[in-house]
């Protein structure tokens, strides 16, 4: 299995756990209603796996998370930390949100 897919299955089961702690009552993100974000997480789960079948829709998500990465860089996304401060979840979540771009354009 080459990176690129593997940080594409590792980054699609980890929205899995999203819906988990949505719908467990730790949402992952500030102001938007668990139930919503436990949708989204599901939905980016099944869109990154089929990606694998449809090459054009790579570089719709590839755009999409450069796009999110600066959202999260920004603050613009709050993230919800349950250890410790949240300064450093927004860059980490961009360079996460980089890395899944380049894994997508790479395979």
């Amino acid at each position: 299995m080459t990176w690129g897919k593997a940080i594409i299955y590792v980054t699609s089961f980890s929205y899995l756990g999203g819906v988990a702690t949505s719908i467990g009552g730790y949402p992952l993100l500030t102001n938007i209603h668990p139930v919503t974000q436990a949708i989204f997480f599901l939905l980016a789960f099944f869109l990154l796996l089929l990606s694998f079948k449809r090459r054009k829709m790579k570089w719709v998500l590839s755009a999409f998370y450069g796009i999110a990465a600066i959202l999260s860089f920004s603050g613009l996304t709050s993230w919800t930390s349950y250890f410790g401060g949240p300064g450093t979840l927004g860059p980490a979540m961009a360079a996460w949100d980089l890395i899944l771009a380049v894994a997508l354009l790479l395979e």
